[in-house]
């Protein structure tokens, strides 16, 4: 499959958020306790095998049976070729820590919830799936035919295909909560908490293939980047992104870009806002208003579920440190996380896709 006709194909299998029944409304204007189980491996964010399953005693965060993936950040900054993925996985991954934490948050207000709760996680929901299309599209408008680009490259290295297949499957779990939303908020003499009662189970149908296909990208593709680019290319091609967000893609610009950047410390945010806006301070000023009002329309709601259901908000884990130093920018300093030997369970729970998502024997 060329570039060109991915690209069509993930347009087709995006094309759901086109569609005004499923756009976002407007923004606004200014369970009980469980044992935490064991998750499903497919569930897991890759952590090495010293880093317990579990979520920690003192988390803060009481979960409905343990259903909410064990969500690690990706090593950044250390690998051009990985923070080329791990920058939107990563801000990806704090969005899916959010939404299994809110519907946590209704689970347990029950009887306590209200019509105006549901409707604003349903904005929310919309922000989310929207930003997650928005990553797929870059990937597939950018990234990829940028990283198949390269002369050096043999072909049919990686796999349009396979790539398409997996993605398939976390739009299809993402089409299936707004169908759900569509049923539920249209159904009669029902209670707002039974409006969102099979989010959760919904949200798995997704959450494990996209993890799955997370790791697939940031184990395979960032030797490929770097052993056929160099970090200047990187550079451009974050610019070529950001133009792209702006000029091209049918999701809101500024949302998607403070989402994008909302997972990180301070002191990379300062840095990717140097890298972004460079002297144009009025770009710099934009940007931040953006933040600000994104924060308003959409971090604020997480937040007012949360304290109005008395629970903390837990985001993704640090990540492990690199295994293998680079120098800044440069070689390959992919993450203990990633270099990990996988075990007998990791295997089967993975599955083929593990070893053969990009790469073609």
């Amino acid at each position: 499959m060329t570039a060109r006709a991915s690209q069509r194909e993930l347009k087709a299998v995006t094309s759901l958020a086109a569609n005004p029944e499923t756009a976002p409304p407007p923004a606004p204007k200014k369970v009980p306790k469980a044992k935490i189980e064991r998750p499903a491996a497919a569930l897991v964010s890759p952590r090495p095998k010293d880093v317990p399953r579990q979520l920690a005693a003192n988390s803060g965060a009481k979960l409905d049976a343990g259903r909410k993936p064990v969500l690690f950040y990706e090593v950044y900054g250390s690998s051009f070729g990985l923070d080329l993925f791990a920058c939107p996985h990563n801000a990806v991954r704090r969005e899916l820590s959010d939404l299994y934490d809110v519907v946590h948050a209704m689970t347990k207000l029950n009887l306590k919830l209200t019509t105006e709760d549901v409707d604003s996680f349903f904005r929310w929901w919309a922000q989310f799936r929207n930003f997650l299309y928005a990553v797929f599209e870059v990937e597939e408008s950018v990234y990829y035919p940028w990283i198949t680009s390269a002369d050096s490259l043999a072909m049919d290295t990686i796999s349009s295909a396979e790539r398409i297949a997996m993605k398939k499957k976390v739009v299809e779990g993402i089409k299936a909560i707004d169908k759900y939303k569509a049923e539920k908020l249209k159904e009669p003499g029902i209670m707002p908490y039974q409006r969102v009662a099979k989010i959760v189970d919904l949200a798995d149908k997704f959450s494990a293939p996209l993890l799955q296909y997370f790791y697939n990208e940031e184990r395979t593709l960032p030797s490929i980047i770097e052993k056929h680019f160099k970090p200047s290319d990187k550079i451009k091609i974050d610019k070529k992104t950001y133009k792209f967000l702006e000029e091209e893609s049918v999701y809101d610009y500024e949302t998607i870009l403070v989402l994008w950047t909302d997972w990180m410390k301070e002191n990379q945010l300062n840095e990717w806002i140097d890298a972004y806006a460079g002297k144009n301070i009025v770009k710099k000023q934009d940007f931040q208003r953006a933040r600000h009002s994104t924060e308003m329309s959409h971090g604020k709601t997480i937040e007012t579920l949360m304290k109005k259901a008395d629970i903390k908000r837990v985001h993704p884990m640090p990540a492990m440190a690199s295994s293998v130093q680079g120098t800044k920018g440069g070689s390959m300093g992919v993450s203990s996380v990633n270099k990990r030997v996988l075990s007998a369970q990791d295997k089967k729970s993975f599955g083929s896709s593990m070893t053969a998502l990009f790469a073609k024997k």
